[in-house]
């Protein structure tokens, strides 16, 4: 659980031997979906352009928006008026405009949910909307 040698790196070669336990490797999945926003902070812009993929194919794809105070100010879905199916295409990245003009300046939670092989994925972004 110590190194070696108290010389920086092990030896003069700095090997950074070790003598504990061999360290396991860590793997990474794939992020089951991946969402950001541009041009986040806004900077007086009426549109953003929400950028979003799945690891694979994506059902029951749902947008909402809300204020830092848990207001909705804003829900995109198959079920919304209009419905507007978001699964998109999957492996490329998908696209939605989003108009942000009636949004006041401050900070928003934008929440994205999809159904990806048969499990609920969520995934969370904060975006800046500046005037």
């Amino acid at each position: 659980d110590s190194l070696f040698w108290p010389m920086t790196g092990y030896d003069n070669g700095r090997s950074f031997a070790y003598g504990g336990n061999i360290v396991p490797v860590i793997t990474v999945e794939k992020e089951p979906v991946t969402f950001f926003s541009y041009p986040n902070p806004t900077r007086g812009l009426k549109k953003v352009r929400m950028k979003y993929k799945f690891s694979g194919p994506a059902s029951d794809v749902k947008l909402d928006i809300f204020s830092q105070t848990g207001f909705k100010v804003y829900s995109h879905s198959k079920m919304g008026n209009p419905p507007i199916d978001l699964t998109g295409s999957f492996p490329s990245w998908n696209e939605l405009e989003v108009s942000v003009e009636k949004f006041g300046p401050g900070v928003y939670r934008c929440r994205l949910e999809a159904t990806i092989n048969g499990k609920k994925q969520v995934k969370y972004w904060k975006m800046a909307v500046v005037k």
